[in-house]
C-alpha cells in the first residue's frame, strides 16, 4: 500500500489499533489535532462496547475493489440517531485511513477530526466535531482507505488461484470494522445499502439482489444491491471475482432463487449442493413456519478459508465443504455438506432474522443452529443414524465442559478474549444438548411453539436468553416457570452434573438419585459457593416404560411405576438425551452391559460408554475394568457405539501405557478389534454399506497402528505406493486412512513422494490429505523435515499449520513440535492468519507430566495474552496436562496389572 498523505489507523499487534498523525497536511475536510493543554486529559475510548448516545439507523456504502491490489477505497455515510448532545463520536475501526469525515445536521456541514488513541484501544476510533451536537438525526459521511489482506481470512481479504484474484469477506465476530467505519455490535441491526465498484468482467455479490449496474467514467463497473433487511454488521458480506455461478433452482415456499458462486472453471464441482440445498431448506421453513426471510440465496466457496458462515444471502463455506470434484464426492463428504449447510441455513432464522444482542447469548445462535442441523438431516436422511452422532456430540461437549477452567453457556462478556472463546464446544454441542434434552422433557410440539413465538415476537431484531426463556415457559403450561428455571441452571454456570442413581428394592422400586459437579482426578476445586447444582430432567427407561423427575435438589427419590425388582432394565439416561453423566449403583453397570448391551439403544450405549471413560477420569472406575467393560463393546454394530469404544482405548494408550508394554496392549487391541478390522480391510466394496464404509478409518486405523497388525501395515505401504503411481488405484472414501497408516511407517523416500505429490495436488482436497499423511510421519528425523515444512513457503501456511497440529497431538512427535513453536513463535504468529495465532497453544496439550506443565507456563504465560481467545486456552491446555499426569498417576498401576496378565 503506498504512503498517504492522510491520518491513518494502523494495528499495533493483533488488533491493537491507534492513530497516528502524519507530518504532512491532510486532504480537505480532515483537521489534525491540535495539542492539548497540558492540564486537559486525553479522550477515553471506550473499551468493549461503543457508548449508547449514538446509534446507527442505516447505512450507505460504496467500495472500490481491484482484487489485485492490495488495498480499496470507502465512501460511506451513516445515518444516525444522536440520543443526547455529543462533541465526540466513536465508532469501531481497525486499518483504515481515514481521508475524509463530515457531519450533516440541520444543513449544517461539521468537518470531524481524528481522536488520538493509545496502542490500548482496540478497534475504535474517535472522531471529534469541534462542538456539541445537539439530539436529534445527523449524518456521518466518510471517505477511506482500508487493506485487503493476502495473508487472513476474517475482514475484507483476497486470494489467488492461477492466474485468477477474488477478493471475499468474512466479518464474525468483530471484523466488519476492517471494512467500513461502523458500530460492529449485534445490536446495531440497522438496514445496508452496498454498491461496489469493480473491474469490468468480474462478479460482484453481496447479500442481496441486484438493484442496477452502470459503467463509470473511469471504467470501473458499479454494481448497486438492493437495500437489506436489518442487519448487524458482522452479517454483512460481499464477494468480488471471476467467478462461475451455477444455478441451482428455487426452494421453500417462496421459491427463493438458489445459486452457487465458485471459481472459474470449477462449476462441475458444485453438483451435490445444487442437488440438496433446496430441499433442506424447504425442512427449515416447515419446522420454523416462517419462509425463508432473505430473498435470495447463494452459497459461494471460499479459498483457503475455514469452516462456514451464515451471512444472509450469501453463506459462505470452505472451498472442500462446498465443492468435491465428482471423483472425491465421498460419502464422508455428502454427510459433511449436508450437516453444515442445513447449519448455516438454520442461522437465517436463529441469529438473522433473530439476532441476539451481545455477545453472551451467541448461543442462541450456534446452538439452535446445530440443533436444527442434527434434527434436519435426520428428518431428510433417516438412515445416516444422526441419534448416535448427537450423542457424541453431547460426549465432546461434556469433556470439555469437565474442566475447572470451562466457561458457561451465557459467559460475561468482559473483553474481546471472550468473545472469540465463545466458538467453542460449550455454545455449540453444549448449547445443542441441553435444548434436545428439554426438548424431550417439555415435548417436541411445545418446544417447537416456543421456537415459533419467539422467531415471531422477535423477527428482524433482537432476543437474549431471557426473551427465549419467557415463550418457552408460557408454552409449557404449568410447568412453564420450573422449565425456565431449570434451564437457567444449565446456561448459567459451568461444569457437567454427575447423577449417582442406585436401585432400591421395592415394593414400589424406586432410584436413589444425588447430584454432584463431576470432577476428573486432578482437578483443582472450583470457586463456587455454593456448590454447582443443576435442576436435572432425569428419564429413566424401564420395561415397564419411561419415568421422569427434576431433580433440583442434592438428593432425591423416583419411584418407578410396574417396575418388579432391581435385577430389571433401568437406564438412567433414557435415550442418552440428558446432560448428566451416571455414577451407577452396585451392580447396574453389569446389568446395562449384559450380553454386549443388547437391550441398550445404540445411543444408551454410547452413552454408557462416555460414563465409564468419565468414572475412569474422575478415579470412581478402576482403569483396567473400564478397559475391559469397553472391550466388551468392542464389535457392536453400530458405527457410533464402536467409534465411542476406540475413543476410549485410544486415551487409555497415550496416557496409561507404558512404551515397554505397548506390545501387550496391542495384543488386547488385535484381540478385540482385529477381526472386525480385517473384514472390512483398506478398501472399500462395491454396494457396501455407508455406515461400514464411514467406520472403516477408526477401526481398521487402530488395529493397524495402535494393534500393531503388520498385514494392515504392510497393505497401507503397498497402496499408498499404488496411488502415487496411479491416483485412481484407491478410492477416495479410503485414502485418508491408507495414507495415514502409511505415513506412520513413511521412509525418506516415501516421504519425499507425498511431499512432492502434496505440492502437485489437483485440487485442495487431495493436498489436504497429502499434508495430513506428513503429519502422521513419527521417525524424529522425518518429524524434524515435516516441521520445516509449516514455514518453507512451499505450501500456504494455512495449510502447512496442520502438519505442525498433527505432529503435536501425536506422542511421538509432540516434543519435537513442542520445540519448534517455541524456537519460531514469533514467526509464525506473523505469518499465521491474525486470529489463528492461539492455535499455537494447542501443540502443548499432548503432555501428561509436571515438568512439561511448568514449562508450558512458563513460555505461554504472558505471549498468549497477546492472541486473540489465549488466555482461556492456554488455562485449558495447562488443565489438561494436570489432569493427564494425575489420571497417570492414580490409574496406570491398574492397568500395568491388567497388560501383565496378557500371554505373547
Amino acid at each position: 500500500m503506498p504512503a498517504l498523505r492522510t491520518l491513518s489507523l494502523t494495528v499495533c499487534l493483533l488488533g491493537a489499533c491507534r492513530a497516528i498523525e502524519q507530518a504532512a497536511a491532510p486532504p480537505s475536510g480532515v483537521h489534525p489535532r491540535q495539542a492539548l493543554p497540558p492540564e486537559t486529559a486525553p479522550p477515553v475510548p471506550p473499551s468493549l462496547r461503543l457508548p449508547a448516545e449514538v446509534r446507527p439507523l442505516g447505512y450507505d456504502v460504496t467500495l472500490t475493489i481491484r482484487p489485485e491490489q492490495e488495498f480499496f477505497d470507502g465512501d460511506m455515510v451513516i445515518d444516525l440517531a444522536v440520543g443526547a448532545p455529543v462533541a465526540r463520536l466513536w465508532l469501531n475501526g481497525t486499518e483504515l485511513t481515514i481521508q475524509q469525515a463530515t457531519l450533516h445536521r440541520d444543513g449544517q456541514q461539521l468537518p470531524a477530526r481524528l481522536t488520538p488513541t493509545p496502542a490500548t484501544a482496540h478497534g475504535v476510533l474517535g472522531l471529534d466535531l469541534g462542538q456539541p451536537v445537539p439530539a436529534g438525526r445527523a449524518r456521518l459521511h466518510l471517505r477511506y482507505r482500508g487493506l485487503l489482506s493476502q495473508r487472513d481470512n476474517d475482514g475484507l481479504f483476497r486470494q489467488q488461484e492461477g492466474d485468477h484474484w477474488y477478493v471475499f469477506s468474512d466479518f464474525e465476530p468483530t471484523d466488519a470494522r476492517r471494512a467500513f467505519p461502523c458500530f460492529d455490535e449485534p445490536s446495531a441491526k440497522v438496514p445496508w445499502q452496498l454498491t461496489l465498484r469493480v473491474p469490468q468482467g468480474l462478479v460482484a455479490l453481496a447479500n442481496t439482489e441486484v438493484e442496477s449496474e452502470t459503467l463509470d467514467p473511469d471504467g470501473m463497473h458499479r454494481v448497486r444491491f438492493r437495500r437489506t433487511a436489518p442487519l448487524p454488521s458482522y452479517l454483512v458480506a460481499l464477494a468480488v471475482g471471476p467467478f462461475d455461478i451455477v444455478e441451482a433452482g428455487r426452494g421453500g415456499q417462496s421459491g427463493t432463487p438458489l445459486r452457487i458462486i465458485v471459481p472459474r472453471g470449477r462449476g462441475g464441482e458444485a453438483r451435490l449442493a445444487a442437488r440438496v440445498s433446496g430441499e433442506l431448506l424447504g425442512l427449515l421453513e416447515d419446522y420454523f413456519g416462517i419462509p425463508y426471510p432473505f430473498g435470495k440465496l447463494d452459497q459461494i466457496a471460499v479459498l483457503r478459508f475455514q469452516g462456514a458462515m451464515e451471512n444472509p444471502g450469501l453463506i459462505a463455506y470452505a472451498q472442500d465443504l462446498l465443492l468435491a470434484r465428482p471423483e472425491e464426492e465421498t460419502v464422508a463428504h455428502q454427510r459433511r455438506f449436508a450437516a453444515v449447510a442445513a447449519h448455516e441455513m438454520a442461522h437465517q432464522w436463529f441469529g438473522n432474522l433473530v439476532t441476539m444482542r451481545f455477545w453472551e447469548d451467541v448461543w442462541l445462535n450456534e446452538s439452535f443452529a446445530s440443533w436444527m442441523e442434527a434434527r434436519t438431516v435426520a428428518q431428510w436422511r433417516p438412515r445416516w443414524d444422526m441419534a448416535g452422532q448427537r450423542i457424541r456430540s453431547r460426549n465432546h461437549a461434556m469433556e470439555a465442559d469437565s474442566l475447572t477452567s470451562a466457561r458457561s453457556v451465557r459467559q460475561p462478556i468482559e473483553s474481546l478474549h471472550d468473545i472469540h472463546n465463545a466458538f467453542d464446544a460449550i455454545t455449540y454441542q453444549k448449547g445443542q444438548a441441553i435444548l434436545e434434552m428439554f426438548e424431550r422433557y417439555i415435548g417436541p410440539e411445545r418446544f417447537r411453539q416456543g421456537v415459533r413465538r419467539h422467531l415471531r415476537e422477535h423477527a428482524f431484531g433482537h432476543a437474549s436468553a431471557e426473551d427465549f426463556l419467557a415463550v418457552l415457559a408460557a408454552e409449557s403450561g404449568a410447568e412453564g416457570p420450573a422449565v425456565a428455571s431449570a434451564m437457567r441452571t444449565f446456561l448459567d454456570q459451568p461444569g457437567v452434573p454427575l447423577v449417582r442413581a442406585a436401585c432400591l428394592a421395592g415394593p414400589p422400586v424406586r432410584l436413589q438419585l444425588s447430584q454432584r459437579r463431576y470432577l476428573p482426578l486432578g482437578a483443582l476445586s472450583p470457586p463456587e459457593h455454593p456448590p454447582a447444582r443443576w435442576h436435572v430432567p432425569v428419564c429413566v427407561r424401564h420395561a415397564a416404560g419411561r419415568t421422569c423427575t427434576l431433580l433440583t435438589a442434592p438428593e432425591g427419590e423416583l419411584v418407578l411405576p410396574g417396575v418388579a425388582s432391581c435385577d430389571d432394565l433401568l437406564v438412567p439416561n433414557a435415550d442418552g438425551v440428558g446432560y448428566y453423566r451416571v455414577h451407577y449403583g452396585p451392580g447396574m453397570l453389569a446389568r446395562l452391559l449384559r450380553q454386549g448391551g443388547a437391550e441398550l439403544t445404540p445411543p444408551e450405549r454410547v452413552a454408557v460408554l462416555d460414563d465409564i471413560q468419565a468414572l475412569m477420569h474422575s478415579g470412581d472406575l478402576p482403569a483396567d475394568e473400564a478397559v475391559q467393560l469397553t472391550l466388551t463393546l468392542a464389535r457392536d454394530r453400530n458405527r457410533h457405539v464402536v467409534e465411542q469404544a476406540i475413543q476410549l482405548v485410544r486415551s487409555v494408550h497415550h496416557a496409561l501405557v507404558p512404551r515397554a508394554l505397548r506390545p501387550a496392549y496391542a495384543r488386547l487391541v488385535r484381540a478385540a478389534f482385529g477381526p472386525q478390522a480385517r473384514r472390512l480391510g483398506l478398501r472399500s466394496r462395491p454396494g457396501e454399506d455407508e455406515e461400514v464404509r464411514l467406520g472403516r478409518r477408526s477401526v481398521v486405523g487402530l488395529v493397524g497402528w495402535v494393534g500393531q497388525d503388520q498385514g494392515l501395515l504392510a497393505e497401507a505401504r503397498r497402496l499408498a505406493a499404488a496411488w502415487l503411481d496411479n491416483p485412481t488405484a484407491v478410492s477416495p472414501d479410503d485414502l485418508d486412512l491408507v495414507l495415514h497408516l502409511a505415513g506412520r511407517q513413511a521412509d525418506p523416500a516415501l516421504f519425499e513422494r507425498l511431499h512432492a505429490a502434496a505440492l502437485a495436488a489437483p485440487s485442495h482436497a487431495q493436498r489436504m490429505r497429502l499434508v495430513g499423511a506428513l503429519a502422521a510421519v513419527v521417525e524424529p528425523q522425518l518429524v524434524q523435515r515435516a516441521l520445516h515444512l509449516v514455514l518453507s513457503g512451499s505450501l500456504d501456511i494455512r495449510e502447512s499449520v496442520r502438519i505442525l497440529l498433527g505432529v503435536a497431538r501425536e506422542e511421538d512427535g509432540a516434543e519435537q513440535a513442542y520445540r519448534f513453536v517455541k524456537e519460531h513463535f514469533d514467526t509464525l504468529v506473523a505469518r499465521l492468519p491474525r486470529n489463528s495465532g492461539a492455535l499455537l497453544v494447542s501443540t502443548a496439550g499432548a503432555f501428561c507430566d509436571e515438568e512439561h506443565h511448568r514449562d508450558v507456563a512458563a513460555f505461554f504465560g504472558q505471549r498468549a495474552a497477546q492472541l486473540p481467545g489465549g488466555p482461556r486456552r492456554l488455562a485449558q491446555v495447562l488443565e489438561q496436562i494436570r489432569l493427564c499426569a494425575a489420571l497417570r498417576a492414580a490409574q496406570q498401576d491398574r492397568l500395568v496389572t491388567l497388560l501383565r496378565t496378557q500371554g505373547p
